[in-house]
């Protein structure tokens, strides 16, 4: 897939000698666009523009920006039926209509020192004189489904998602001409009054998946300085890109802050100006999804009296999106690769590489308990039982599902906005605190960016998750194993390792200290094999994942029978081990047309034991047409 979002600014139509000269330049505008759409059938064009589509601000203004806009669409359209074109409008200086009757009332609320943005009456007054833009923007969201500003706030986001890409688009459009003058100067423009933040705690919060567009006419430069203060908390926060106009030239500059926050800066040339009509451009921000690092292209075309010619053209390079989300912290990539690797390679209905979480089925948990016992088969009820028990030891046999619990774990505490860390319990060689300390220190500046290791270690013991994976293999001694357990019982909130308990087996004397703490001090829950519930839980979620289906539809129980059916030929041979990777195996293969390279020798046993049972139950005549 690929994104272009195409960058428009200043286009200043003030009568039909200047709509005449731009209708002429609609061919080059719009082969220009066409030229960098090279995927017709997976594009989507974000057609933005930053202000100042119309000279004064009036109506017949704006029905000439219409026509000019509709043909450059149209062009696209015809050229490529299948291409998206979402246009996305902010006001400028000159969509204020100064000549409005409600322009005296204005002045004297822009001078009080009552006014209040958050009060809408009074910001409606303040954008009275921009009625035309946004009677403009209202007649093109109902033909062409445009965002816009509302009139009664200075910033609005305005959402598109591109769900099948996992890709979120989130355009941040600020008005900054609000409070615009007829002889504006720089420094003394305004987007927040009093306590009122720009980069205000109602902001939603920025996902992993967003892509934030901040559009603005004036650029920052045109702020006073307390908003300039807010517009940098505020960018720094939330901007991935951020498309300016008003000043009349064309820029793109990657700026990275001190506390490793980026931006991608864009200014637009004017498109059109009665007065220098051969100073004309516009911006091409190339997003191409699909590659496992983002890549990115610029291109800036400008008017050399005859068509628009490029300028720029930096060649693809990786798209740097802003490091900071949420809070400011959040998983390196390398970390979240991890906890979404499955460990080996299926392929499911729709052919696309899974994701844990895409075939995450939770298992059933039995507690170790004497009077009664009791299991656990959802993540909610997990959760609950283990912030009351704080501490939990986790057993289950070979491949029975430990490691991807825990990645799952992983996943809700970070969603909590808990800081969960995983240890590698091989590379632990010491019982020492303060050693402890500098090891759990560093894990977590190898997990999360934008920390350091002291705000970490000082951070509450409830904040804190430490999560350890094959417990079992442990190297310390008896005692300094228990003491190493001290250590992490004292320091976090929630410690869950987990443990094959039949390796204990073999030399049950070696850690008696430890497994005493164990024993008194963790809550032992053992995984079960994948049978009835644990088995339709993974079931159910291969059908979510490959046919989208409803779980409550007479289609998805439908599905989940023949599943079940397929499934049951392959158990009657005992080809099936009861663990939740033979089950995904056998999941895939019965998906596929072909057999699969497979290293692992019991995964390629199960699959040929499949084809051995299929020749056994279906006749010779189709028989011959299985390739084994």
């Amino acid at each position: 897939m690929e994104l272009l979002i195409v960058h428009l600014t200043d286009i200043h139509v003030k009568d039909d000698a200047d709509l005449d000269v731009l209708l002429q330049r609609i061919d080059s505008i719009g082969g220009a666009i066409c030229t960098h759409i090279t995927e017709p059938t997976e594009a989507e064009v974000l057609f933005c523009v930053t202000g100042d589509f119309a000279h004064s601000g009036l109506d017949n203004q704006y029905v000439a920006i219409g026509m000019i806009l509709e043909e450059i669409c149209l062009l696209i359209k015809k050229r490529f039926p299948d291409v998206g074109i979402h246009p996305v409008f902010i006001p400028g200086n000159h969509d204020c209509d100064f000549d409005d009757p409600n322009e005296k009332v204005r002045e004297t609320m822009l001078a009080s020192p009552i006014l209040d943005i958050k009060q809408e009456e009074q910001m409606r007054l303040c954008t009275s004189i921009q009625k035309n833009f946004f009677a403009f923007g209202e007649e093109w969201h109902k033909k062409h489904g445009a965002m816009y500003c509302d009139d009664d706030k200075i910033l609005t986001i305005n959402e598109l998602n591109f769900d099948n890409n996992n890709i979120h688009i989130k355009f941040h459009c600020i008005n900054t001409s609000w409070c615009s003058k007829k002889h504006e100067e720089k420094g003394k423009m305004k987007i927040i009054t009093g306590k009122m933040k720009l980069a205000s705690d109602n902001l939603p919060d920025k996902g992993r998946d967003d892509i934030v567009i901040t559009m603005m006419h004036h650029s920052p430069e045109w702020l006073n300085w307390d908003d300039y203060d807010a517009w940098n908390e505020y960018h720094k926060k939330y901007s991935d890109i951020i498309l300016v106009g008003h000043d009349h030239r064309a820029e793109c500059v990657r700026k990275t802050n001190y506390d490793k926050t980026t931006n991608e800066f864009i200014m637009g040339n004017q498109l059109y100006e009665k007065d220098n009509p051969n100073q004309s451009g516009f911006n091409i921000l190339k997003l191409k999804i699909e590659e496992k690092t983002m890549q990115e292209c610029f291109f800036t075309y400008e008017w050399n009296g005859i068509i628009y010619t490029k300028k720029i053209d930096t060649g693809y390079h990786p798209f740097v999106k802003n490091r900071f989300v949420g809070s400011g912290i959040e998983l390196k990539e390398e970390v979240i690769e991890y906890i979404e690797d499955i460990g080996f390679d299926i392929i499911n209905k729709n052919k696309r590489e899974l994701k844990l979480s895409d075939v995450f089925g939770f298992p059933t948990l039995r507690e170790e308990r004497r009077k009664e016992t009791r299991f656990f088969r959802d993540m909610q009820n997990l959760m609950k039982y283990i912030e009351k028990k704080k501490f939990v030891s986790i057993r289950g046999q070979k491949e029975y599902g430990k490691t991807a619990l825990l990645k799952q774990l992983f996943r809700e505490y970070h969603k909590e906005n808990k800081f969960p860390v995983f240890l590698d319990i091989t590379k632990i060689n010491t019982a020492d605190g303060e050693e402890l300390n500098r090891i759990i220190g560093q894990r977590y500046v190898d997990t999360y960016e934008n920390v350091s290791a002291d705000a970490m270690l000082q951070k509450a013991s409830e904040e804190k998750v430490c999560l350890i994976d094959g417990f079992e293999e442990i190297r310390l001694t008896d005692k300094s194993a228990k003491k190493f357990l001290q250590y992490l019982t004292s320091k976090f909130g929630i410690v869950i390792i987990s443990r094959n308990h039949k390796l204990d087996l073999i030399n049950p004397l070696s850690y008696v200290e430890m497994n005493d703490f164990i024993k008194s001090t963790f809550t032992i829950l053992i995984i079960q094999p994948a049978r009835r519930s644990y088995m339709d839980r993974i079931i159910s979620k291969w059908i979510q994942t490959g046919e989208g289906l409803d779980e409550n539809s007479p289609e998805f129980d439908a599905k989940r029978k023949a599943k079940y059916a397929e499934i049951g030929t392959v158990m009657k041979g005992n080809y099936f081990n009861g663990t939740p990777i033979d089950l995904l195996l056998v999941l895939s293969y019965l998906e596929q047309n072909q057999l699969t390279q497979i290293d692992y020798s019991r995964y390629s046993f199960i699959y040929d034991s499949m084809i051995l049972t299929k020749l056994n139950t279906i006749g010779n005549n189709e028989a011959q047409t299985i390739s084994v």
